[in-house]
């Protein structure tokens, strides 16, 4: 049998979300697929099932099969096929084999040919709402593997899903092929619901059919291989055999394990039960407790761990089943689990059959395997039974115990040479009620386990074993490392840190869940290294997170600064020592080794005192920390975002602004504003929490406007009184009899209707009367967006998208159709890149807290200002049945008016409306100095003008229509550049467009006295002081006192190589260090700076955020406003 290895082709989108999202669930889960080279495989399949006679006085009988053509009865013209029905013919032809050798499994149901192509088997419950699958046709099963499905799928009258079918199988015209690649995408979707529905299977076999040919696909543990395309009308003996044994009465053919058997009544599983050796050889029979497992691992390829709950039939013990598949090359866990016996706090052993099976003789491979292929050994484990995992405690005791038990058992495993390097919150069971000490906690799990060495001469370590959320900040380093520090028993212990941080600041004391604060949720962050990043910070504090002082008790507090002071020196060397050689640290590490029961007797010690502490009178509890001195500005600040995710500001004091909080908000809610802690805060969505986080790293300076002066004077230009007043006497959105525009007045009759329909429709009249032209080309349309997701656009490839009640869809010189839109799908066709603005609406009688309402909002502006790169401001909408709310954002932050009844004053509510959607585009706040030309809705040229000292304007033809650089800050400076050529000499240059505190130098003043400064950067043309924040707020000379006005400043500079990070050899990243301090020495001279750090500040404030800009061979990074300490450590 000739083999290669074939990694997973991509897979082309199709325009079906449903099946996408089930093939991005799949591809992951195959791991590596063989491609088989010739067909011996298929042909070597089954041949016990049926003779070469037998099947050959089949082919003579069978009215399906033409032995003078050699050819099975389907037409030979596809067309003619295809005007037919083209499944009838292929259903007759594997029915007809099914009937003659399976003649009483026919008879009395147990297998049936079913045509499902029109029908949808849904998928398992863990899956995605709605998800379902049509496979061609499937082999209906009735037997003790196979039960009926949960929900009926398709004829109810077949009672037909993934949980009773053998096999499925696909057709596919040949005129109409698809490519191997999306074959084994569909087929594998099937795979893996059999696989999930079925949970005693070693592996799948389906079959893909067109007119003359048939491919065969196997799935197991190992992952996926598939055999070339086999002419079934030449081959009729191996299509005969290969559909007996998908459709076998004995369930070993089809790929069940036997050993599990269910007792069916009624159609479904009432009970069932294992069978496995005893330790002395003999078959046991175990009843299941339960018909379904106690867990099922997901995927399709890997350990695929499944555990079954069953009683001792001798002494009714409850115990504990473990199937799993191990890699050949790692120690089955039974190992570890024998040096275990006897031991306090680890699981124990009862006995267990350690090679079952082995995916290599499942694939029919001798004991040469093709390369790529990672043959797997099915290992069964029976084990005691003990409570359930960690996070299921139900006091503060129980928690401290378990915890403290299982590191017990954790140090006398390593004490034997075992390290069990997966300790998460899973792998700790709760001992059993009323339990001894010792079995109050149990460790479980030794599938990642190795032996470990006190001598020091073991393995580096592998980042990818492990738990993420708990893996210790040596481990998710290691990559960076060629010489990582091998694990140890610290980075267990480093482990067990975060489960008990996990614990107390995602749970309170009754084991209740609050939801992941964002510390905790970066744990998980796909890159290693930002994981680790987030877990050195959190180890460096100095207090308990505000979550845990506020939900548990004091001793628990102080367990985990205790912890983490432990942790925190240690964990510190250990990097030291990975950043250092082989022979620089010889001898350093065993230092860790060493110490081993200190660090253990340490640790227990912390638990010991903390639950002894428990049982004292709570008014002698004292925190640990207290008179340590304050954290660090920089610090604490970080620490309140990780905790709160709200660097929300103060509010500023004017004379028509309130000191406080706006009167309309009751005060329970105010103090939402001032601080949130992350359980107050943190909705159930980690990706809600991830966009706000976002949000609120960046805004600052939030304004709440007393009065409604602000709201009342914009947009006067757009349209009369008179105008207004004609069209709300004509209008039927407003009823002037009642001065109220046509919404119910009762909210509950508003959700009983369509809630957005009644605000889109006034909307939608107002932008219809006034803007008649542009309502009628569709340049300005008010869209229902509460149900479509409006995709971001990040710095990473983590895919974020939020839903805007309404948003007013544009097409201009600014506007383009969003990244991902398809246009045969009219639902991809509105963006934050083509809107105008947002227009949230929310039921007044929800209450919705002002906090809530900005941050939502605010996510909405910050993706406009991303994807216009031309906005000046963003002004969104808050509607309720009587009230609306303005959010107005800009580089200084953001405002907001109090709420404004839009009923008692709808001239102003029409002119809100006319200025969200003017045709006007510095209306709506895009600077119109940048210009696009768009085809198909796309820009594809542009140009920016810039206006020189005697006012003249020079117009730049843009080389890209994107930014050359934006730091996606909604505020502050908001740096973007753009990549140019000078109209007249064809040179490149970059226009710089920022927005710089009111005190500050303009940037312009100093690149003037950088003209011929060798290094540093040169300027061409500029436009300083081109607008303002206060003029966009509409403040006039009336300004808060900690509002920071924005100056923009637009400045044309010549064009250089890229970033020094893009160096292509030392030579030339000396060379581009050497001038650049060359051109910070000139500076020194010319400013009469006597300091190195002076002149280095200097060229810090002129040049380019985010950006180098090279000159010889030279690139100065652009540091913006960070502090020169700070701007030092990113040098």
């Amino acid at each position: 049998m000739r083999t290669r290895s074939s990694g997973k082709e991509p897979h082309p989108s199709s325009f079906d979300r449903n099946l996408d999202e089930q093939k991005d669930l799949v591809l992951p889960e195959l791991g590596e697929v063989i491609t088989l080279e010739d067909d011996a495989y298929p042909r070597s399949l089954y041949h016990h099932l049926a003779s070469k006679s037998a099947i050959a006085d089949f082919l003579k009988k069978s009215r399906s099969y033409s032995l003078r053509n050699r050819r099975w009865k389907l037409p030979r013209s596809c067309a003619k096929l295809l005007s037919d029905d083209f499944h009838t013919p292929f259903l007759n032809i594997v029915s007809s084999i099914i009937k003659h050798f399976w003649g009483e499994a026919t008879v009395n149901g147990s297998r049936m040919l079913v045509d499902t192509h029109s029908m949808d088997l849904a998928h398992c419950k863990h899956d995605p709402l709605g998800h379902a699958s049509r496979p061609s046709f499937v082999i209906k099963a009735e037997g003790p593997s196979f039960q009926l499905p949960d929900s009926n799928s398709g004829n109810s009258a077949l009672r037909v899903g993934f949980s009773n079918v053998t096999t499925c199988i696909e057709l596919q015209p040949q005129h109409k092929a698809m490519p191997v690649s999306e074959q084994l995408a569909r087929v594998a979707i099937y795979a893996r619901q059999i696989f999930m529905h079925q949970p005693n299977r070693r592996f799948v076999r389906l079959l893909v059919l067109s007119e003359d040919y048939f491919r065969l696909f196997h799935f197991d543990r190992s992952g996926a291989q598939y055999s070339p395309c086999i002419n079934f009308h030449e081959d009729p003996h191996t299509f005969v055999r290969l559909i007996l044994g998908v459709s076998s009465p004995d369930e070993s053919d089809i790929g069940l394990d036997s050993s599990i058997q269910w007792t069916i009544e009624n159609g479904r599983k009432v009970e069932g039960t294992l069978t496995t050796r005893s330790a002395d050889g003999v078959d046991v029979v175990y009843p299941l407790v339960d018909v379904e497992p106690l867990f099922c691992g997901k995927s399709v390829c890997g350990r695929a761990t499944i555990c079954w709950r069953v009683r001792d039939p001798a002494s009714d013990e409850e115990l504990v089943v473990k199937d799993s598949w191990k890699s050949e090359e790692s120690l089955s866990e039974h190992v570890y689990l024998q040096d275990a016996i006897d031991v306090p706090g680890v699981v124990q052993m009862v006995s267990c059959e350690h090679d079952r099976s082995q995916t290599r003789c499942l694939r029919g491979f001798d004991d040469a395997t093709p390369p790529g292929f990672h043959n797997r050994v099915e290992t069964r484990i029976v084990m005691k039974a003990y409570g359930k995992t960690l996070r299921h405690f139900t006091s503060v005791k129980e928690l401290l115990y378990a915890l403290r038990d299982a590191i017990a058992g954790h140090r006398a495993m390593y004490k034997k040479g075992t390290l069990h390097r997966d300790i998460s919150l899973y792998n700790i069971l709760l001992g059993k009620p009323e339990t001894a000490p010792g079995y109050r906690g149990i460790l479980i799990d030794f599938d990642m386990a190795i032996h470990y060495s006190l001598e020091g001469s073991n393995t580096p370590e592998n980042w990818l074993i492990g738990t993420r959320h708990f893996q210790s900040i040596a481990v998710l380093s290691s990559s960076q490392y060629t010489n990582p520090l091998p694990r140890d028993h610290l980075d267990d212990l480093e482990s067990f840190f975060y489960v008990l941080a996990h614990i107390l600041m995602a749970y309170d004391p009754q084991g209740e869940f609050h939801g992941l604060a964002v510390t905790l949720q970066e744990w998980d962050d796909p890159k290693s290294a930002l994981a680790a990043t987030s877990k050195a910070e959190f180890l460096s504090w100095e207090s308990a997170p505000v979550p845990v002082e506020e939900r548990w008790p004091i001793p628990c507090s102080n367990l985990l600064v205790a912890y983490q002071a432990f942790l925190y020196p240690l964990v510190t060397e250990k990097m030291k020592l990975n950043r250092r050689g082989l022979d620089a640290r010889e001898g350093k590490a065993k230092a860790f080794a060493d110490n081993v029961d200190q660090h253990y007797t340490h640790v227990l010690r912390l638990f010991d005192e903390a639950i002894d502490m428990l049982d004292e009178p709570p008014e002698s509890w004292k925190l640990s920390w207290e008179g340590v001195p304050l954290l660090s500005p920089l610090t604490a600040y970080r620490l309140a975002m990780a905790e709160s995710g709200s660097p929300l500001q103060s509010r500023s004091s004017l004379k028509r602004m309130s000191d406080g909080y706006p009167d309309d908000m009751p005060p329970a809610k105010c103090s939402e504003m001032r601080t949130r802690s992350s359980a107050e805060s943190a909705p159930l969505d980690p990706a809600d929490e991830e966009k706000k986080r976002l949000v609120l790293s960046e805004l600052e300076g939030v304004v709440g406007l007393d009065d409604d002066v602000f709201i009342r004077s914009l947009y006067h230009h757009l349209s009369p009184e008179s105008a207004i007043d004609s069209f709300l006497r004509k209008s039927r959105a407003y009823n002037s009899t009642q001065r109220r525009w046509k919404l119910p007045r009762s909210g509950a009759k508003l959700l009983n209707e369509d809630f957005y329909t009644p605000f889109l429709n006034i909307i939608s009249s107002i932008i219809k009367h006034f803007w008649e032209d542009s309502a009628a080309q569709g340049t300005r349309q008010v869209v229902d967006t509460h149900s479509t997701d409006l995709r971001h656009r990040e710095a990473y490839s983590v895919v974020h998208h939020s839903r805007p009640s309404l948003v007013i869809k544009a097409q201009g010189s600014s506007f383009q159709l969003p990244h991902d839109a398809r246009p045969r799908d009219k639902q991809y066709t509105v963006g934050y890149s083509n809107i105008t603005s947002c227009f949230e609406i929310q039921l007044e009688t929800n209450d919705t807290p002002l906090y809530d309402q900005l941050v939502r909002v605010a996510i909405y502006a910050r993706q406009i200002f991303i994807q216009q790169p031309n906005r000046l401001f963003v002004r969104i909408i808050a509607l309720g049945e009587r009230h609306l709310r303005l959010f107005h954002f800009d580089p200084s932050g953001a405002q907001y008016t109090p709420l404004f009844n839009f009923h008692d004053n709808p001239h102003t509510f029409v002119r809100l409306v006319l200025g969200l959607s003017s045709p006007e585009e510095t209306d709506i706040g895009l600077d119109d100095s940048i210009k696009w030309t768009t085809l198909h809705g796309r820009k594809v040229s542009g140009t920016l003008e810039i206006r020189g000292a005697n006012d003249g304007v020079t117009v730049y033809p843009l080389t890209s229509v994107h930014p050359l650089f934006s730091n996606g800050n909604m505020i502050r400076d908001r740096t973007i550049c753009w990549s140019a050529r000078d109209p007249t000499t064809g040179e490149n240059l970059v226009i710089k467009d920022s927005w710089r505190s009111e005190e500050r130098m303009s940037e312009h003043l100093f690149l003037q006295d950088a003209v011929g400064v060798a290094g540093v950067v040169q300027m061409v043309a500029r436009e300083p002081d081109r607008r303002n924040t206060k003029s966009s707020r509409g403040l006039g000379n009336l300004t808060p006192a900690d509002f920071k006005n924005r100056m923009e400043t637009r400045i044309v500079m010549k064009a250089y190589g890229k970033c020094i990070m893009q160096y292509k050899s030392a030579k030339q990243l000396f060379c581009a260090l050497r001038d650049a301090i060359a051109g910070m020495n000139l500076f020194a001279t010319l400013f009469s700076l006597d300091t190195y750090r002076s002149a280095t500040q200097v060229i810090w404030d002129f040049s380019i955020k985010g950006r180098f800009i090279a000159t010889c061979h030279l690139t100065i990074f652009c540091w913006g406003n960070l502090t020169q300490s700070q701007a030092i450590e990113v040098f």
